[in-house]
């Protein structure tokens, strides 16, 4: 009976939160126990991935000691991320990272410092938000804070959050770019919808479907001649554009 009820215990599914501490020898080291890992999660083996998930917070579930999935995951370091087509329901990247791909996530938080490439990545909401830090210039030419490629993905919202963003998407499904709080936004591709103000200067080259204000004055707007809008709606309504 002892027996029998020892492995009714390890047979328990268990939610665990700790710290990535080493990965050596096909075994992960956290919060000082060591763990095996299903296949469903092998990204946690792929040596490319070892240096941003050290000292990553992570939170996953545990069944005999072996980790059988991951619902978060918040990478400090490294420049490199392949989720080896994980689902991974919550996903927090450092700007070091330069390179996320093949994931699949409810919400992708990251921290963007200059170019970043998105590829192969399924979600929900991704979050991409400028480093506060110091932004480079050249005479009076400003760096994007974001500069943003996204191929082969299927998102259905983007969040823009940085002062001077650049977007590029090929290949990919987005249904929503929201971008309230950038002042200069160049994007290339095709888009569905995007979110702006009134006093967001518009750039690139591009094809808007639908442009949609977050406030009613658009007086003084003017984008640029390279991009395309078919709709704007404002207060609600849906009308033609007309440059």
């Amino acid at each position: 009976f002892v027996v029998r009820a020892e492995n009714a215990v390890q047979d328990n599914e268990t939610t665990v939160v700790g710290t990535i501490e080493q990965i050596a020898d096909k075994k992960i080291m956290i919060n000082g126990k060591q763990y095996n890992i299903d296949k469903k999660v092998d990204f946690l083996f792929n040596s490319e991935n070892y240096e941003a998930l050290y000292n990553a917070d992570v939170a996953f579930t545990t069944k005999n000691n072996v980790i059988i999935s991951v619902s978060s995951l918040n990478l400090k370091n490294g420049s490199y991320f392949d989720g080896n087509n994980a689902e991974i329901s919550s996903l927090k990247l450092a700007s070091s990272i330069k390179a996320l791909k093949n994931v699949k996530a409810d919400t992708v938080h990251y921290i963007v410092n200059g170019q970043t490439k998105i590829e192969s990545v399924t979600a929900k909401k991704v979050v991409a938000q400028g480093d506060k830090s110091p932004v480079a210039s050249l005479e009076d030419v400003t760096l994007p804070t974001i500069d943003l490629i996204i191929n082969g993905s299927n998102i259905e919202t983007v969040k823009l959050e940085g002062t001077v963003v650049s977007v590029k998407k090929t290949a990919s499904i987005i249904s929503k770019f929201e971008a309230e709080n950038v002042s200069t936004l160049q994007m290339y591709g095709d888009f569905e919808q995007v979110l702006v103000t009134t006093s967001t200067k518009l750039l690139g080259s591009a094809i808007i479907n639908s442009l949609q204000f977050s406030d009613t004055n658009i007086q003084g707007f003017s984008p640029s001649s390279s991009v395309k809008i078919n709709n704007v709606v404002l207060n609600g309504e849906t009308l033609s554009w007309q440059e």
